[in-house]
């Protein structure tokens, strides 16, 4: 039996010459099947029913290219390339075109750049990664179905002591708010993001994820890079959730701080919003929270949850060096300095050294370290207070802070880290 419709295709793409199409060749894919999705809407219709199809039937890609006379469209499983659909070689084109379109990037004489985009079928979403590329034999089309990442990140597996582990679960089921995970450095806050959005998650809800670059699929979700977010909503968190309409709404980088008063009115309407900023120390995220051109008892009764982690390298256990000296306590903040001079003087401390084990770098992995405050009722009254910005500052530190301090003060005594890594922690 034909595998593509081939009736239909020459209605829509009349052969120039006159001639009869070439027979197809035979796939997976009924030619009754690619008939209805040829109806329903076309060339583009075909192609992104194609790619379903083979997400569906845990292929890992699918290719379009010329083999002889004739256009394949194969998917890519474990057992080695299978054929879903062919067509006559002259419906390569269109079938190219269909494919670039589907994608959402613009057509034009250039090789479009390789890009993510999601499609929605029953079942869910479901992400992919198109290549476009320029053969031998003309132009062809690779799609990468990106692997499902939802299931393997959890909140305990990224840090969290067991008394943070508690408070997040528990303001994340309120199922709305704006939440906020700082980080010092560039990198580091996505784990923590999604792993939080895995607990807040439901069936049913339609949740959006904006991220700076994308590598894995999560079932349910709709994803997005920056980049693409950029270019269709020119950076207007408003104008995206008019849009798009997201239950949940979580955004891997902040560029722009003072966009978080726009995110902190979507999260009042309703919509649960968790937001990442980088190069930002704990210090520095509740100023810019504070200092929000917003109403105070808005912020106060909207804002969930403020969570700030720092990565710190681990030692290699098998080459870790042991040092005789002390640190200096000097810059260590009072809160901490008791403990830590009964941790000076007890336990051992540590330098890396390399060992083939571990590549010669001295380390064997990282974890994130954090910090954070929750919007209990105690810090509702004073972020809504008529206090002064540092006034306020003081009484969060002291009212509800969730310290890093045990886990580092456990990781140093068990020698897993040098102190200089720490140190920060005890300011």
């Amino acid at each position: 039996m034909p595998s593509a419709p081939d009736d239909l295709f020459e209605r829509f793409f009349p052969e120039p010459s006159g001639h009869e199409p070439l027979e197809p060749g035979e796939g997976s894919i009924s030619r009754e099947e690619a008939e209805k999705w040829l109806a329903e809407g076309g060339k583009k219709r075909v192609c992104g029913q194609i790619l379903l199809h083979a997400a569906s039937r845990g292929m890992s890609g699918v290719r379009m290219s010329p083999v002889g006379r004739d256009v394949v469209i194969e998917g890519r499983s474990g057992a080695g390339p299978v054929r879903l659909l062919s067509f006559p070689l002259r419906f390569r084109r269109p079938l190219f075109d269909a494919f670039i379109e589907l994608a959402g990037v613009p057509g034009g004489s250039e090789l479009p750049p390789e890009t993510v985009f999601h499609l929605e079928s029953e079942t869910g979403v479901v992400a992919l990664q198109a290549s476009f590329l320029r053969g031998l034999s003309g132009p062809e089309v690779i799609v990468k179905i990106l692997p499902d990442l939802r299931a393997g990140i959890s909140l305990d597996s990224v840090g969290f002591n067991p008394g943070q582990l508690d408070i997040t679960e528990k303001v994340l089921r309120k199922g709305n708010g704006l939440f906020l995970v700082s980080s010092p450095g560039p990198e580091g806050v996505a784990t923590t993001l999604f792993s939080m959005l895995r607990e807040g998650y439901r069936p049913g809800l339609r949740t959006i994820t904006v991220e700076e670059r994308h590598r894995f699929r999560n079932e349910g979700y709709i994803q997005l890079d920056r980049r693409q977010a950029e270019e269709r909503f020119s950076g207007d968190w408003s104008r995206l959730a008019e849009s798009l309409e997201p239950d949940i709404l979580m955004i891997e980088h902040l560029p722009d701080p003072a966009a978080l008063a726009d995110l902190l009115h979507l999260a009042q309407a309703g919509t649960l919003v968790l937001c990442g900023i980088r190069r930002f120390n704990f210090d520095r995220a509740l100023r810019t929270l504070l200092t929000l051109d917003v109403d105070q008892f808005i912020l106060a009764h909207v804002m969930r949850l403020v969570l700030h982690q720092r990565l710190v390298k681990l030692l290699c256990m098998e080459c870790r060096r042991q040092v005789p000296a002390r640190p200096s306590l000097r810059m260590v903040g009072e809160r901490y300095r008791a403990e830590l001079e009964r941790i000076v003087a007890d336990a051992s401390f540590y330098l890396p050294s390399g060992c083939l084990k571990c590549d010669g770098t001295g380390y064997s992995g990282r974890m994130a370290l954090i910090e954070m405050i929750p919007f209990t009722p105690g810090v509702q009254n004073i972020v809504a207070s008529e206090g002064t910005l540092d006034e306020k500052l003081s009484r969060l530190m002291e009212e509800d802070l969730y310290s890093a301090a045990q886990s580092v003060q456990d990781m140093l005594r068990r020698g897993m880290v040098t102190y200089e890594d720490v140190a920060p922690f005890f300011r």
